[in-house]
């Protein structure tokens, strides 16, 4: 698959999209808002890294790179639509 088909294939992915929400939203709850958004930045590179090696098990080598590395791209999209819908929500409502 190419890079493009599996950035798609990411973003769609209904349990991605719930784990990068809730991380989202728990690094959202932090005090210290540098603490927050450094956790996010973290939480985005470990997810990808647990869905390229992990939960896709069958994968290793540089397949499995590549995948985390469109992994991380995909999360920051996911967080960045998600980020627009909140303030799109908190403007209107």
């Amino acid at each position: 698959m190419g890079a493009l088909a599996v950035l798609v294939a990411q973003i769609v992915d209904p349990i991605r999209i719930i784990a990068v929400a809730s991380l989202l939203f728990l690094c959202r709850l932090a005090t210290n808002r540098g603490a927050g958004w450094l956790a996010l930045i973290v939480g985005i590179v470990v997810l990808a890294w647990f869905f390229a090696f992990v939960m896709l098990g069958q994968q290793t080598g540089d397949p499995a790179w590549n995948s985390a590395a469109v992994g991380v791209i995909s999360n920051a999209v996911i967080v960045a639509i998600l980020l627009g819908l909140l303030s799109l929500y908190r403007r209107f409502f």
